[in-house]
């Protein structure tokens, strides 16, 4: 297990690089403004996914073991096409986000979701080389595109990024799709049933908690609305949420063992190890980031973006409150417990929605800092609670750090 874990932490690793990269690329060379309108297009997307993964998240994978797979990838087609349009359809009616953007957005979302969807397909059935794969390629398609247009043929604008975007997730789709015909067509017909309410009343719960957490922070670009400064507070969020590199890594690996084993004593203690071996690690990259300079930050991306720093250590105490819960959550998703997390996500996304306009207009964009940091603490803080109320674990074991978690990772 400790040999997937660190495959899929490298994985990770290389993606928080590459979306360095492209951070880097993207802000030194097409501004803020331009970050900012991509921002909104991507919250949109990521909207659009959110809905549809109802059905084919990752909270699908705790039933394909169970479920004949044949049929869960047809309805899982199927879904998509619904999901996807109806989802369009309402930003559209809504003018949620940009409007001259509405059409690539119809466009990208249908690659992103059917490679999500394939994405989970492997996941499910333990394929994690192919899994890891499909992840890397996205943002390695996204800088490739972005510097060829950009150094080989000089072009600027928001177009650079939308055709980059397009790359992006027709590779991987491409790939994915490749990974999953060859499951099907090696799949044998099983006498397994298969019970889409189940499948979606689970996925209902899960994602309205995902769509609960994403809002806890991205609600804010709707709030601050002008161009630029959401540019400046998404590199602010993308920057720092690199610290949850190390627990998105492990995650999948967490999800797809107990989702196939069940829950046990030992998956117990697995999580619980690496839940703090995580948190420790992730409190040491933002030790290192108080010590970098602001200029260095203003070196790296221009001079738009002084001040990120400034707003990354305000969401500091968030996100590493999350990377300590992170696992907890999908240990709940593995066992096909949705609530916890609903529990802990509406929570948080109910103190965005009733406080950010305040902070906002009273910090600016330390208020949002201060809005989503306070937000995932919340949820962190219901979580564990919630973890420690169903499994009756100890304080003591959940907090305190010992060295038998190391000898329990050494044994997994």
């Amino acid at each position: 297990m400790i040999k997937s874990i660190l495959n899929s932490v490298f994985t990770r690793g290389s993606v928080a690089l590459i979306n360095l990269l492209i951070l880097l690329v993207a802000s030194n060379y097409l501004g803020s403004d331009v970050i900012g309108q991509v921002s909104l297009l991507i919250l949109n997307l990521t909207l659009i996914q959110l809905i549809n993964e109802v059905y084919t998240g990752p909270s699908l994978v705790h039933f394909i073991a169970k479920y004949d797979f044949k049929t869960i990838y047809r309805k899982g087609l199927f879904f998509s096409i619904i999901a996807i349009s109806v989802s369009n359809l309402v930003l559209f009616a809504f003018k949620i986000g940009i409007s001259g953007l509405f059409l690539h957005c119809f466009v990208i979302s249908i690659f992103q979701n059917i490679n999500g969807f394939n994405t989970n397909l492997l996941l499910g059935k333990s394929k994690i080389r192919a899994y890891n794969i499909t992840i890397l390629l996205q943002p390695l398609a996204l800088v490739l595109s972005l510097v060829i247009q950009l150094f080989a043929f000089n072009l600027k604008g928001i177009n650079v990024y939308i055709t980059s975007l397009y790359f992006a997730f027709i590779i991987p789709f491409i790939y994915s799709q490749l990974m999953v015909t060859k499951l099907l067509a090696s799949e044998i017909r099983t006498n397994l049933t298969f019970d889409l309410k189940i499948i979606l009343k689970t996925g209902i719960v899960n994602q309205l908690g995902n769509l609960a957490y994403l809002l806890s922070n991205r609600y804010s670009y709707y709030v601050i609305s002008i161009y630029a400064l959401v540019g400046v507070y998404a590199n602010a969020t993308s920057l720092i949420e690199s610290v949850l590199i190390l627990t998105n890594g492990v995650a999948p690996i967490v999800l797809s063992r107990v989702a196939n084993t069940n829950h046990s004593s030992k998956n117990l203690e697995l999580v619980i190890a690496l839940s703090q071996v995580v948190f420790i690690l992730s409190a040491l990259l933002v030790v290192i980031l108080f010590f970098i300079p602001n200029s260095f930050f203003e070196f790296l991306l221009g001079g738009d973006f002084i001040q990120v720093k400034h707003y990354m250590l305000y969401l500091s105490p968030g996100i590493l409150a999350l990377s300590l819960s992170n696992l907890y959550s999908h240990y709940f998703s593995a066992n096909g417990k949705q609530m916890p997390q609903l529990i802990s996500n509406l929570v948080g996304v109910t103190f965005t929605i009733c406080m950010s306009a305040f902070l906002i207009s009273r910090y600016n964009l330390v208020g949002a800092c201060l809005t989503a940091s306070i937000a995932y603490g919340i949820e962190a803080l219901i979580l564990v609670t919630q973890f420690y109320i169903y499994y009756k674990i100890p304080i003591s074991k959940l907090f305190l750090i010992n060295i038998k978690n190391f000898k329990i990772l050494k044994r997994s």
